[in-house]
């Protein structure tokens, strides 16, 4: 069982084609257009719905078989809606989306580090950004290559995130991976790989290692009851802190995660420290040094 492509064929309905309906009677005549559709043979062809020079609505339908001009079809094709046409509405064979997937998509042969494919029709050379839509049987193996039609096998290869071109393995192939190759002149490349191994992800696992995470820094001027969200910072400072804390969670938000930490710095303003001049004399007026302060 095949499906046929024909090219320019088009023709209206006679009667009234129900959303149920099966026979598409067309214009007397015209169902020898679709004289391929026997034996198990389909047509994909599309119904348009015709309001004055306008298409409004469209069905992809399979033609099956036909006698004479009444073709039997199978309705609702590549996820579209089976509708209720009228006299006048028109029956055409288009190329649509699924056709086109099912022209380019080839699923490899060979094994894990010799892939084969065999397009329709065959290719009789290699030429520069040739491109194919692929399907693997099989997970790689170690430095696998692609040959297509029978021509010389070619490395299979990607693009890091240095971009390096670097071969593909099983972390970058799996098995039913479907994707797009092209052929760059000495390599097939695969244009939208598999994450890389050894990357971190959003979801995932992993221990980080010699990596420095920079911390979320935010800062404020001598206040009373600081405004700090744990979403946004791991370290807060309040610099030139001149006045009393009166609160540290009045303005306090966010919602931390068991474990997370946050630092807080607190700096007091310029002073005299212990040593410093200051304008304490003695009893003969010379200077006298502050006397130590306690600890902060």
């Amino acid at each position: 069982m095949a499906q046929i492509r024909l090219n320019d064929v088009s023709t209206k309905l006679t009667a009234q084609l129900l959303a149920a309906g099966t026979t598409a009677s067309v214009t007397a005549g015209d169902g020898a257009l679709f004289a391929l559709a026997t034996g198990g043979d389909t047509i994909r062809a599309t119904l348009v719905k015709v309001s004055g020079f306008r298409e409004i609505a469209w069905e992809v339908v399979d033609v099956t078989a036909r006698a004479t001009d009444a073709l039997t079809i199978s309705r609702a094709r590549e996820g579209t809606t089976a509708l209720q046409f009228e006299i006048g509405d028109v029956l055409a064979v288009r190329y649509t989306a699924g056709e086109i997937t099912n022209a380019t998509t080839w699923t490899t042969g060979g094994t894990s580090t010799a892939f084969t494919l065999t397009p329709t029709p065959a290719l009789a050379a290699l030429v520069n950004n040739q491109r194919f839509r692929v399907k693997f049987n099989a997970t790689a193996g170690a430095t696998p290559t692609l040959a297509i039609s029978g021509l010389t096998a070619k490395s299979l290869k990607l693009y890091d995130s240095t971009g390096a071109k670097v071969a593909a393995s099983a972390t970058t192939i799996i098995s039913g991976m479907l994707t797009e190759v092209e052929y760059d002149g000495t390599d097939y490349v695969i244009l939208n790989p598999l994450p890389l191994a050894g990357y971190a992800t959003l979801t995932g696992t992993e221990t980080l290692t010699n990596k420095r995470i920079t911390a979320r820094v935010g800062s404020t001027t001598s206040h009373a009851t600081p405004t700090i969200n744990t979403d946004n910072v791991d370290v807060y400072k309040l610099t030139a802190q001149a006045e009393a804390i009166t609160s540290m969670t009045t303005n306090l938000s966010g919602t931390p995660t068991d474990g997370q930490v946050l630092i807080i710095q607190i700096t007091e303003p310029a002073r005299m420290r212990s040593g410093e001049i200051s304008s304490r004399t003695d009893s003969s007026g010379r200077p006298q040094p502050s006397p130590p302060r306690s600890p902060v």
